[in-house]
């Protein structure tokens, strides 16, 4: 009979160790999505689903991990109450590609050095 590989490190270890899970990254902690002071947006009251949308500026940065919808380039998010509703490109979304986030966060010179 053979064995197939582990994943990493030899079995023998994890076990006397007592380990038998992979290894995994940490939750990334930042918020999805983030709106600047100065946005324009719309708000209402949640209890109030007739009330009309009033428009406000935000004066504050604000965060989110979730929206509750998301129409006509429009998201619609909940906080403390209230419904905040902003366009797609007052919007910034964190980048989830571990990819995106090495890239953007080098650059290169002309002469080919990482910076």
């Amino acid at each position: 009979m053979t064995t197939l590989p582990t994943w990493t490190g030899s079995e023998h270890h994890r076990r006397r160790w007592g380990v038998v899970l992979p290894p995994t990254q940490p939750p990334n902690t930042a918020p999805r999505f983030s709106i600047a002071p100065g946005t324009p947006c719309e708000v209402r009251r949640v209890v109030d689903p007739l009330d009309a949308w009033r428009r406000h500026v935000t004066t504050k940065p604000v965060e989110f991990e979730r929206y509750e919808s998301y129409r006509d380039r429009h998201y619609t998010f909940r906080d403390a109450g209230w419904l905040l509703r902003v366009h797609r490109r007052h919007v910034d979304h964190r980048a989830e590609s571990p990819l995106f986030v090495s890239v953007a966060t080098t650059s290169t010179t002309c002469s080919g050095e990482v910076v």
